[in-house]
């Protein structure tokens, strides 16, 4: 029984994580150094997250982070994952800016009931959309 609660407590408390593919690929080309329009940013676990727009200042591109995971309650969102920050700053970045967020049907989850007593036959069911999340940032380095 203890490990039956340790492995639902273990299964709530990193869905996330649990879930999501992250996969980092690397950019070369000769627009990698630019300066951003501006636009809108938060604190993303210590690092910079351009919502829209990008920094008003000189940077380099140094590649792509994309995020794979199903959209459901307990997964959490890429915009504020630990693993995406943590994979930033393993390759050297210092921002993200947010580049596409799309979502796609991959499925359906569906579950009923039946019940019968002798001369009667009851049932009911439902079916759920099971959607694919897909998040791809830019991985960014600020230049002096």
């Amino acid at each position: 029984m203890r490990r039956l609660l340790l492995a639902a407590a273990l299964a709530v408390a990193f869905p996330a994580t649990a879930h999501a593919k992250i996969v980092f690929a690397a950019y070369e080309g000769p627009d990698a150094m630019q300066t951003g329009p501006g636009g809108t940013k938060v604190d993303m676990r210590g690092i910079e997250l351009w919502m829209t727009g990008g920094p008003p200042r000189r940077f380099q591109i140094i590649g792509f982070i994309t995020d794979s995971r199903k959209d459901r309650l307990l997964d959490g969102d890429a915009l504020d994952s630990p693993a995406i920050a943590k994979k930033a700053r393993e390759v050297g970045g210092e921002a993200l800016i947010l580049n596409t967020q799309s979502e796609r049907q991959v499925g359906t989850a569906m579950g009923g009931n039946l019940w019968s007593n002798g001369t009667s036959t009851f049932g009911s069911g439902n079916s759920v959309a099971v959607n694919r999340k897909t998040t791809q940032f830019i991985v960014i380095r600020y230049v002096e």
